[in-house]
């Protein structure tokens, strides 16, 4: 699926959900209707398996794209891909770093990386993503 199929899939989807009538609250997330949503570790298997493109949700690398894409429109972030970047990228999880482990890590090898520090109920350490940096 190109990422212009995905955008038309996307604006198909936004125009039927726009059709629901309002309600006082949001609808349950997945993890939320299978009651796990308070746990970490689930929120950060399902992250990293959409942002990996070699995972076998057929989305190929549409949904990592998306995701680097929103992170380089930030004004606060100082990031810039390229799609040729797209090919080579890599995503790991539970990464051990000298001080604990990272929970995400996507890359492109000597270009670039993320770090994802997920949060759930709980606040960063003192410093804890900057340590993960030394």
């Amino acid at each position: 699926m190109t990422v212009a199929e995905l955008t038309r899939c996307l604006e198909e989807m936004r125009r039927q959900l726009d059709r629901l009538p309002e309600t006082e609250e949001p609808p349950p997330t997945t993890l939320q209707l299978l009651d796990r949503s308070r746990q970490e570790g689930d929120w950060q298997q399902l992250l990293a398996y959409f942002l990996n493109p070699e995972a076998p949700h057929r989305l190929n690398h549409a949904v990592l794209e998306q995701f680097l894409r929103g992170l380089q429109r930030r004004d606060n972030i100082d990031f810039k891909f390229s799609r040729f970047d797209i090919e080579n990228v890599q995503v790991a999880t539970e990464v051990p770093v000298p001080d604990g482990r990272i929970d995400l890590l996507v890359w492109c090898e000597e270009k670039w990386f993320i770090l994802c520090e997920l949060k759930i109920d709980a606040s960063e350490g003192d410093g804890q993503t900057k340590n993960a940096l030394l």
